[in-house]
């Protein structure tokens, strides 16, 4: 069997080619030059509709503690995000204003 990758001649119960091409996970008659990939038809998506969540009390608290939480990170990197439009627009802004008083 040759290598699809490298050309390489390699016995047949060969796993793995010395450039590194893996035989074992190629479909059955991918070296046939005839050969087509199955085509995969995915089924179109379905509506999912929720009517009702049951949740206890004391889990909903952990929920919504855990979900504070995580949101802590993400106003960190909103706020280094405004502070570096604030400071690019301000800088901007300060050379417009300095150029247009002398």
């Amino acid at each position: 069997m040759n290598c699809p990758k490298c050309k390489l001649a390699c016995p047949s119960d060969t796993a793995r080619c010395e450039c590194g091409h893996i035989f074992k996970s190629n479909p059955p008659g991918y070296n046939n030059p005839h050969y087509k990939e199955p085509v995969v038809h995915a089924s179109p998506p379905q509506e999912v509709i929720v009517k009702g969540v049951d949740i206890s009390f004391w889990n909903m608290i952990v929920f919504m503690v855990k979900w504070s939480l995580a949101a802590v990170p993400a106003m960190i990197i909103l706020a280094v995000i405004y502070f570096i439009i604030t400071a690019l627009i301000s800088g901007g802004l300060g050379a417009v204003f300095s150029l247009t008083q002398k």
